[in-house]
């Protein structure tokens, strides 16, 4: 079997679209370089404005698991991409006291990979309406390596739901 992180890094690069190439926009793949265990992004991924415009950038983080992720996997890339959150405003807090504000704004998403995720609630919600943070699986099969947006195995019905964002709401006023 291949390397996992080949074969990711491989459907990573894959992902532009022809039509976006026609428009001479190049999909942009990063591996971060490991240096401490401060953030677990593995990737950087983003299609680069090609002219300047006040619109925002998308640019996607990625978190390559070789375990099924669960709540704390889940938590840890919550947790990272706050960090980074954090760091983007440091900068743009800088750059705005230098008299030079950035034109485009960065929207940074979340995105943990995995062979599965483990049935739990919030994972179901998160999965099901979730846009700051994406969860996939991805699966050999056939000798072909390929990425899935996950999908939770039930649709919580609305009752559920507001179940779900009460118990949420409920751990959420716990914690300082």
């Amino acid at each position: 079997m291949q390397d996992l992180r080949v074969c990711f890094e491989r459907w990573l690069r894959s992902r532009a679209s022809p039509l976006e190439a026609g428009l001479g926009r190049r999909y942009q793949v990063a591996a971060v370089p490991p240096r401490t265990e401060e953030i677990s992004f593995d990737w950087i991924s983003y299609w680069p404005l090609t002219r300047p415009c006040t619109d925002s950038a998308d640019v996607d983080l990625w978190a390559l698991r070789s375990t099924p992720a669960g709540t704390a996997a889940y938590s840890r890339v919550c947790r990272d991409l706050e960090l980074v959150n954090c760091m983007y405003d440091q900068i743009l807090e800088q750059l705005r006291t230098a008299g030079s504000p950035p034109k485009q704004r960065l929207a940074l998403r979340g995105n943990l990979v995995s062979p599965s995720v483990r049935p739990h609630p919030s994972l179901n919600l998160a999965c099901e309406i979730g846009f700051r943070i994406r969860l996939w699986t991805y699966f050999f099969r056939g000798g072909v390596f390929d990425v899935l947006p996950h999908c939770a195995s039930f649709a919580p019905s609305p009752r559920e739901k507001a179940g779900m964002l009460e118990r949420l709401l409920r751990t959420i006023s716990m914690h300082p």
